[in-house]
């Protein structure tokens, strides 16, 4: 049986970089929704980093979610950013206890 998994993504642009990622982000949230296996999807920003994203994202198996990582736009949108952050992304996979 598969294991459903939870990933949160930490992205941090450049401050003259936030809304453009931040909108790029927004957009490959809508592509992301209708991805096999996606489960939940979400843009946040965080109230004391105003320029801080975060990315949650559910997926119904970790093969769903490897997949998403090779989608074209995902590998655009890495492309594009690579100068355009302060740091790394930092992204963490959970594997469901219980829902």
């Amino acid at each position: 049986m598969s294991q459903k998994i939870t990933v949160i993504a930490k992205v941090y642009p450049k401050e003259e970089f936030f809304k453009e990622i931040k909108d790029i982000i927004a957009n490959n949230v809508v592509k992301a929704k209708k991805e096999i296996g996606n489960l939940e999807y979400g843009l946040f920003v965080a109230k004391s980093q105003e320029h801080e994203l975060l990315v949650v994202e559910k997926w119904e198996t970790e093969a769903d979610y490897m997949r998403h990582k090779k989608s074209e736009y995902l590998l655009a949108f890495n492309e594009f950013t690579q100068d355009k952050l302060k740091k790394e992304t930092q992204v963490e996979i959970y594997n469901c206890i219980k829902a």
